[in-house]
């Protein structure tokens, strides 16, 4: 790595959005560090391939003790992270009387939890830098909410409001802190959550009718987004939240 080469870290990277995201900033000239619960290993190949440099680590983003072990390591191999991207998330479609204690913790203990702690551990780095790039990935279900994802909706919702207030302490360091969020996207996880191929395209076909622009999403609509927030093009722009649904008419 050279001495003015920029580092990503982007979690839940080895898959889906995070795996879009991470390919498009090492096209940008980017060091990649993906942090996954899951070896990024093809995505790593990837872009090693194109002439880029790519690092997988494995984390468990709801431990601290694990988190900050793996900053200490992203430093020690790649100069530590200029921009973060806190994209690793789970969700389940669940009626919220039947949402019990633990599956709200596990929504908020990796949704929300992982996103703070990430964010807390780099932060010092980048104020020593003078120059840093926050990124969340929240959804556009927290402005048209779906039936059966309280707890989902609910943690997304969140990161929006710290990337708002996080976005108002840091911008005197250097560092703009903003968040994209995509609607439904085609992913294998979102794919995972239906029991056949038919009914998933259904519940992918069923947004379109609502959207200005008439196609199924795809994790390559968002990816410029994150690529945008983290060039310098961004510098004065801070605290902000944009939607990716193909202009979706119900917000």
């Amino acid at each position: 790595m050279t001495a003015t080469k920029r580092t990503a870290i982007v979690t839940g990277g080895a898959t889906g959005l995070g795996a879009a995201y991470a390919l498009r900033l090492a096209q940008d000239g980017f060091a990649i560090a993906i942090v996954d619960i899951s070896p990024a290993d093809s995505v790593v190949e990837d872009i090693r391939a194109n002439g880029g440099e790519a690092r997988s680590y494995i984390c468990d983003l709801r431990d601290p003790d694990a988190i900050a072990a793996t900053v200490q390591a992203i430093e020690a191999d790649l100069g530590g992270g200029d921009v973060l991207v806190n994209n690793a998330g789970v969700y389940d479609f669940t009626p919220h009387e039947n949402v019990n204690f633990d599956l709200w913790r596990r929504m908020m203990s990796l949704n929300l939890d992982g996103m703070f702690l990430m964010t807390q551990a780099v932060i010092l780095g980048m104020k020593a830098k003078g120059w840093g790039r926050i990124i969340n990935v929240a959804s556009n279900s927290c402005f048209i909410p779906p039936a059966g994802l309280t707890a989902y909706v609910a943690s997304k919702s969140a990161s929006i409001g710290y990337v708002r207030s996080l976005a108002g302490e840091l911008g005197q360091y250097g560092i703009t802190v903003n968040a994209v969020a995509p609607g439904p996207t085609v992913t294998g996880t979102t794919r995972g959550a239906f029991p056949d191929e038919e009914s998933f395209l259904g519940f992918m076909q069923s947004f379109v009718k609502d959207q200005a622009i008439k196609e199924i999403s795809y994790p390559e609509h968002s990816a410029p987004v994150v690529s945008f927030f983290a060039s310098e093009g961004a510098a004065f722009v801070s605290g902000q939240t944009l939607v990716v649904d193909g202009g979706n008419a119900k917000h």
